[in-house]
Order: C-alpha cells, then structure tokens, then sequence
C-alpha cells in the first residue's frame, strides 16, 4: 500500500509481528504522528472524491494486484 499512500497510514511489513508492534506503540505515544496522519488520510479522502470512492479506487487496485 505504501505505493499508493505515503504520509497518510503507518506501514508495516506484513507478517513481522516487530514492527506491527512498534508502529502500535509509536501510533499511541506520539501525539504529532497520530495528527499528521489524520490530518494527511482526511487530504486524500477528500482529494479522491470522498469515503465512497476511496474504497472503491482501494478494492480495485486490490483485486488488480490478484490478476
């Protein structure tokens, strides 16, 4: 997903347990992450035309990566 979003969410490598942990702890202490990241994910959300047609560019990229 970190070719469709940058500052918007917190990445992590799937399947390392480490990392989901860390980016969790990090999420919940640092106050100015958690605002950047909010305020970031509320850009795009209105830049692609709202929820509705985030979601649906989301299941599309998706479902495109599965051939």
């Amino acid at each position: 997903m970190t070719d469709i979003f940058t500052d918007e969410i917190i990445a992590v490598p799937p399947e390392d347990p480490a990392a989901l942990a860390e980016a969790i702890r990090r999420a919940w202490t640092d106050d100015a992450l958690r605002t950047r990241t909010a305020a970031a994910g509320l850009r795009t959300a209105e830049r692609l035309g709202g929820e509705a047609d985030l979601v649906q560019r989301l299941i599309d990229r998706i479902a495109a990566s599965f051939g």
